[in-house]
């Protein structure tokens, strides 16, 4: 899940704006469906709803895209293109073996699997349940990084 406030995708905002490259943990190529978060919070609220549809939903965005196009439309977003970094997966894993020390450690050995994973949803159920649409993420992503002025 991605908007305004999220941990995951703005920590990649945060290295595209100080770094001159991207990070990415391993080749990139790993497949994700990214939901805006404004999407959920609409699932959620019809769910609320009396005689609302029940059961277990899938939940993710409309299209299945790799972390690094993903990347790539933040990027675009923001208006500015940099290069991708992919750094080898033993290394992030080699530090976060390491940071769990820490009282808050930003990383973990679990962390980085779950981060080069793939991550998707059948949303099929969950769009035709509750008459859904999904929002795609550049649209999602102009909502909040499109630069201002």
């Amino acid at each position: 899940m991605y908007g305004p406030e999220d941990r995951a995708l703005n920590r990649f905002v945060t290295f595209h704006r100080w770094l001159p490259f991207v990070p990415v943990v391993g080749d990139g190529r790993q497949r994700l469906q990214p939901v805006f978060v404004d999407d959920v919070a609409e699932a959620l609220a019809r769910a609320a709803e009396p005689g609302a549809p029940t059961g277990t939903f899938e939940v993710g965005g409309p299209d299945v895209l790799t972390m690094d196009q993903v990347l790539a439309a933040m990027m675009e977003a923001r208006g500015r293109p940099k290069p991708l970094l992919h750094v080898p997966v033993w290394m992030p894993k080699l530090a976060g073996a390491f940071a769990r020390w820490l009282p808050k450690p930003p990383l973990s050995p679990a962390a980085v699997d779950f981060l080069t994973g793939d991550a998707l949803a059948d949303t099929g159920p969950l769009v035709e349940a509750f008459g859904l649409r999904l929002t795609p993420p550049e649209e999602g992503l102009a909502t909040y990084l499109a630069p201002k002025g």
